[in-house]
């Protein structure tokens, strides 16, 4: 076992971790994979874990996007045919001790084929293809994280044998305060506890967050977090949202980062990624000379965000 494996292990042993989370982020921003009790760990290690393929193949409404079952199918170059498995690989260095489940633990993993290859198309394999390009042309990019989003209370979880369709029947909520009422100070109070919590859990999993605030919406809140590199702030975006949806779901509540919530005077929600783009040397790429407004990197980027819009949605 790796040294950096080893630490893992004693880490579970000495927090009593009893079961373990391993997951893969899928093209939504989704965790999906399996439970595994700790034991069993370093044999995910040494083999990784068997999960289907088609979880590489989902909508948003959670079903497989591509008949599978009618013929080989292939997307972006990968094969897919039926539901053969595909390979979580654990990274020793993406293991989050659950705060809110102090029994529990999340180990994040890359994605392979039966041979061992990286898939291309998974999120993490696009996201590190992207960062290891800018460095080789020479640049490093940092960014900065702004994440609004809802928080209700339900008041009817719609889980009868009836609503029980796919997609299944959405909860019926209503509002934690009336919203309309910006940055306000007894707003702020009104919702300090649940606030407080998830505040408190960013921290336990080293999100660094910085601030948090009341938004415009009705039962809008945001939060922002330190600056950092692309992979870490993807990472801390997935986390953020599935300890929200997980920590409020215990308290009876339901949280949303929908963009536009579909319920009656619902505010959208924003996702704001502040870019910034250095040099390796560090020095800011963006910065004009004397004659332009802008340097011709941030040209650059502002046309590549463009030209790749469209395709973000």
């Amino acid at each position: 076992m790796k040294s950096d494996e080893k630490q893992i292990s004693e880490l579970i042993n000495a927090k009593g971790i009893e079961t373990i989370r391993v997951v893969f982020v899928d093209q939504h921003g989704i965790l999906r994979g399996k439970t595994i009790v700790s034991s069993a760990i370093k044999s995910a290690f040494e083999n990784g874990v068997k999960v289907p393929s088609t979880l590489l193949l989902k909508d948003t409404s959670h079903r497989t996007a591509f008949p599978i079952w009618s013929s080989v199918k292939e997307v972006s170059g990968v094969t897919f045919n039926g539901a053969n498995d595909v390979i979580l690989r654990p990274n020793p260095k993406r293991f989050y001790p659950i705060p809110w489940s102090p029994h529990s633990a999340f180990i994040l993993c890359s994605v392979e084929d039966r041979n061992g290859n990286e898939i291309s198309i998974s999120s993490d394999a696009i996201l590190s293809a992207a960062t290891k390009a800018l460095k080789e042309a020479g640049y490093v990019a940092i960014f900065g994280l702004e994440v609004e989003f809802q928080i209700f209370r339900m008041i009817d979880e719609c889980l009868s044998h009836e609503k029980a369709v796919m997609p299944p029947t959405p909860v019926k909520t209503e509002n934690l305060t009336h919203g309309h009422q910006y940055l306000t100070e007894a707003k702020y109070s009104e919702v300090e506890e649940v606030l407080d919590e998830l505040r408190r859990m960013s921290e336990k999993l080293g999100l660094e967050p910085q601030t948090v605030e009341i938004e415009m919406g009705p039962s809008q809140f945001e939060f922002t977090f330190a600056a950092a590199d692309p992979q870490t702030q993807a990472e801390r975006f997935v986390l953020f949202r599935t300890m929200v949806k997980e920590v409020c779901y215990r308290r009876g509540l339901h949280a949303s980062f929908m963009p536009k919530p579909a319920l009656p005077n619902a505010a959208a929600n924003g996702w704001h990624l502040h870019q910034s783009l250095l040099t390796t040397s560090g020095n800011p790429a963006f910065v004009p000379n004397e004659e332009h407004m802008l340097s011709n990197e941030a040209k650059g980027w502002i046309a590549g965000l463009l030209e790749n819009a469209e395709a973000c949605c």
